[in-house]
């Protein structure tokens, strides 16, 4: 999950997906043939600093900066017309073994993870299992709502808790390093962290339902509660029935994984090109913020919900397909990025040592996901979305 704050409020990125351009080059002095410039290749080339003098642009190559940002390990899948386009990873995946980033590399991606959870409530609706207008109170068994005048009348919703305006308090500053669990440590169960005994902060409502947008980890861990109530199975084991295997995401998992010698495809986390405690962390909580996954999974996944919204898979029905990006700024799990002729569904992520972010064009067919394995590289991705903005016009 994203830095508990702001820290998942989605970028104001000004670009839009558009048909690469083709370059001529000549073969031993035969005609010029038209070559296809990657997607990817531009992107890793034309990094952009923040400080530009006009009219002569400074680019740099992405392993280049991330040397100079001290990120350790990256990740990249690019999108075109509804396919991977290619995918590459730079840098190491666990440096004190020598292990480089491949594309199969799994990462921890954080808040990423809600878009994933929206798709697997949608199915669970067309499934007939429940509804996201129905009082959660309806499904709650192991778990209660407490009291609050601002729930008296009005209902919390699953549409509600999906959107970030089920009322619930804003969500409060916590420190990255003090969330999650490595191994040896004390594990919360859901329920406790639903009350507050974990870092986060209770289940608490500050308005009605429906008021305003207050972005909330703990609105998706009530989902949670919500899923495991109804169906009687683990969170874990339902996502990779319904959305890990039907959407091909062969290399992501909702698990707990602890670090051992056996996972090589695994990346550490690092600060400052130093490895965290215990390599990694996990969560207890899987819904806002628990899946590892891969940049090739992930550009599968935002392939596969682009048909669907499209009607070109069946996945879902068409009606509740249609509501996927209905709502303004923030859809079903999805931050919608908007302007003029400009739409982009993406999500982004932040969790101790990893940072993560996707983005598509569900018209065009085109979009990318970069991944990185390291804490205080923002400029890094700052520099890359520019890069994305100049590939894609």
């Amino acid at each position: 999950m994203n830095t508990l704050t702001s820290i998942n409020q989605k970028f104001t990125i000004n670009f839009l997906l558009v048909t690469i351009c083709l370059f001529c080059s000549s073969c031993n002095g035969q005609e010029n043939i038209k070559k296809e410039v990657s997607y990817l290749s531009k992107i890793e080339n034309g990094l952009l600093p923040t400080v530009q003098i006009e009219n002569a642009p400074v680019y740099y190559q992405l392993e280049e900066r991330m040397k100079h940002y001290g990120a350790v390990g990256f990740s990249l899948t690019t999108i075109k017309d509804f396919k991977i386009e290619d995918s590459k990873g730079y840098g190491f995946c666990q440096k004190e073994n020598a292990i480089k980033v491949e594309t199969n590399s799994v990462f921890r991606v954080g808040s990423i993870s809600k878009s994933l959870t929206a798709i697997l409530i949608l199915k669970l609706q067309d499934n007939g299992v429940l509804d996201i207008d129905t009082d959660i109170k309806t499904y709650l068994k192991s778990w209660k709502l407490p009291k609050s005048i601002f729930i008296k009348n009005k209902p919390v919703t699953l549409r509600a808790l999906l959107t970030h305006t089920s009322g619930l308090k804003k969500q409060q500053l916590v420190k990255l390093g003090d969330h999650g669990f490595v191994k040896g440590d004390p594990i919360y169960t859901l329920n406790e962290i639903l009350d507050g005994k974990s870092s986060l902060q209770p289940i608490t409502f500050t308005s009605e339902p429906g008021e305003g947008f207050k972005y909330s980890n703990q609105g998706y861990n009530l989902i949670q509660k919500v899923i495991e109530d109804v169906t009687n199975q683990s969170f874990e084991n339902l996502a990779q029935e319904l959305i890990l295997r039907p959407f091909g995401m062969t290399h992501s998992t909702f698990n707990t994984v602890y670090p051992d010698a056996s996972n090589t495809t695994y990346c550490y986390a690092y600060k400052d090109e130093v490895v965290h405690e215990g390599f990694y962390k996990n969560i207890s909580q899987k819904c806002g913020g628990g899946l590892f996954s891969t940049s090739q999974d992930l550009a599968k996944f935002s392939i596969k919900v682009a048909n669907v919204v499209n009607g070109k898979d069946p996945f879902l029905s068409p009606e509740l397909a249609n509501q996927i990006f209905s709502e303004e700024d923030y859809g079903l799990g999805f931050d919608l990025i908007k302007k003029g002729d400009l739409f982009l569904f993406s999500h982004s992520g932040r969790v101790p040592g990893f940072y993560s972010f996707m983005a598509m064009d569900p018209k065009k067919g085109n979009g990318f996901v970069m991944l990185v394995n390291s804490d205080g590289v923002d400029d890094l991705f700052w520099e890359m979305l520019r890069s994305v903005a100049n590939t894609f016009d």
